[in-house]
């Protein structure tokens, strides 16, 4: 996998990569969970009401991430991401 100067990545080529997905994934949900738990003992809001605030600011968050992902690639001179089947 080629990296826009030539080179190549070395977080989707190394062995790891995938136990680093994992790991990244364990500490979402936990902090789903706690957030959840957080939400419901110390607001008046139902397990579905802080399910629906907890997913929103995740899903807020995510924007964030990708949208400096993408502003990274553009500032190495791509000005696109690589498809993620080519990552």
């Amino acid at each position: 996998i080629r990296s826009p100067g030539g080179g190549h990545h070395s977080l989707t080529t190394s062995p790891c990569a995938a136990t680093n997905i994992t790991v990244g994934a364990f500490a979402a949900a936990l902090a789903m969970v706690g957030g959840i738990s957080l939400l419901r003992t110390r607001t008046p809001f139902g397990q579905d009401t802080s399910i629906g605030v907890l997913l929103v600011g995740f899903l807020a968050f995510a924007v964030v991430v990708a949208r400096q992902a993408r502003d990274a690639w553009t500032r190495l001179g791509t000005g696109t991401m690589p498809a993620p089947s080519s990552i």
